[in-house]
């Protein structure tokens, strides 16, 4: 059971590719993303969306690489994105108290699907239609 590689990030997306080169200029001189989208809203009324998000690997676009720090401009439909990545946290081995439960479940799971399977190579079910057809009047009401 291992966990997947991670990135924190504040995520702004678009309409307008010069407000998203803007923004990307603003962090790269420091400015918080919070103050560079304050800034972009007093000269335009294009939304602007900023979402602080967790993002693990396989929810990337198809080939896309992040590191630490601002992303290049993305285009995705009809939108422009920016990933700011603050932290990256790599995959790893989970420890067995980390995983107990599942691996308890998953575990019972497996029994039960044995037994069940072994129950039905050794049985046969045959349906009394007689008695099926008096519990199908009697509860169809």
């Amino acid at each position: 059971y291992r966990t997947v590689k991670t990135y924190n990030t504040s995520v702004l997306t678009t309409k307008s590719k010069s407000l998203a080169k803007k923004y990307k200029n603003k962090l790269s001189k420091g400015i918080s993303p919070q103050e560079a989208v304050a800034s972009l809203h007093k000269g335009d009324d294009t939304p602007i969306i900023l979402s602080n998000r967790v993002i693990k690997e396989k929810e990337l676009p198809q080939g896309q690489q992040l590191s630490n720090g601002v992303s290049d401009i993305i285009e995705e439909d009809d939108s422009y994105i920016i990933y700011n990545v603050t932290a990256i946290t790599k995959a790893r081995q989970q420890s067995l108290d980390e995983v107990r439960g599942i691996v308890i479940s998953d575990y019972q799971k497996e029994i039960e699907s044995k037994l069940v399977d072994n129950i039905k190579s050794r049985s046969t079910i045959t349906v009394n239609k007689e008695v099926l057809n008096t519990l199908i009047k009697k509860y169809d009401k």
